[in-house]
């Protein structure tokens, strides 16, 4: 049985399940098969305090053919898992080394090292550019204000004025389109509920920042269609009739 080889991942010590398979002498598509599913009962557990990041992360390698191929990283919570899932000789012996390996880091992670100008250097680097990830990260999944959701609810109320031919009559009168409640309220449903298909949401609220002048573009581009368009011409036929 070889000694684990432990990997850095964003700070996270972790072991190739590739290494796990071979110290259990296990294939490696069959621990795959497992880890997948104890994430999958992680995630339908819904349990806030408990990911499936924690204990296994996602990860691909590339073969001696070129190609890619799925793997995981096993975080010391995972191989715990691991461990507990196997019998005999076998589950005590990984114990022994991914609990040896695991404590070995931990203990050098203890002891202070001078780093080098170069690794000062480095270190300021990676400090800066994971600042500069987790500022993008929260730009781009930062969702729109109360100010911009009333815009966009207003620019959705003028549109459906516009889907039912309002601004086709002079003056204050509103065309019988909009004037039936049943055939307004379908058209604020069928713009409401492509609006959220096109943006990939389930309420408007969900807006993205990044994505409030295109959500303005589609509003204003909008117009109804089908049953639906052809309900609101006839509708408004009784203004000529």
């Amino acid at each position: 049985m070889n000694d684990l080889t432990l990997l850095n991942k964003d700070g996270k010590f972790v072991i190739d399940s590739r290494d796990v398979a071979e110290m259990v002498s296990k294939r490696h598509d069959h621990l795959l098969r497992d880890i997948k599913g104890y994430v999958e009962v992680i995630e339908k557990s819904n349990d806030p305090k408990i990911g499936a990041v924690d204990f296994f992360i996602e990860s691909t390698y590339e073969d001696t053919k070129g190609e890619t191929r799925p793997c995981y990283l096993i975080t010391k919570q995972g191989c715990e898992m691991v461990a507990n899932k196997m019998t005999g000789e076998k589950g005590i012996l990984f114990t022994a080394k991914y609990v040896q390996a695991f404590n070995k880091m931990e203990q050098q992670l203890q002891q202070p090292k001078a780093l080098s100008p170069m690794e000062q250097l480095r270190l300021q680097y990676q400090v800066i550019e994971n600042h500069d990830e987790r500022i993008t990260h929260l730009e781009n999944n930062m969702v729109i204000d109360h100010g911009q959701e009333v815009s966009l609810k207003r620019e959705i109320d003028t549109q459906v004025k516009v889907a039912c031919g309002c601004a086709q009559i002079s003056g204050r009168e509103f065309p019988p389109a909009y004037q039936d409640k049943k055939l307004r309220s379908r058209v604020y449903r069928a713009i409401w509920r492509d609006f959220k298909a096109y943006f990939n949401i389930t309420s408007y609220h969900n807006t993205l920042k990044k994505d409030f002048e295109a959500a303005f573009k589609f509003i204003t581009g909008w117009s109804p269609t089908g049953s639906l368009l052809r309900d609101i011409q006839l509708s408004n036929q009784q203004t000529n009739m």
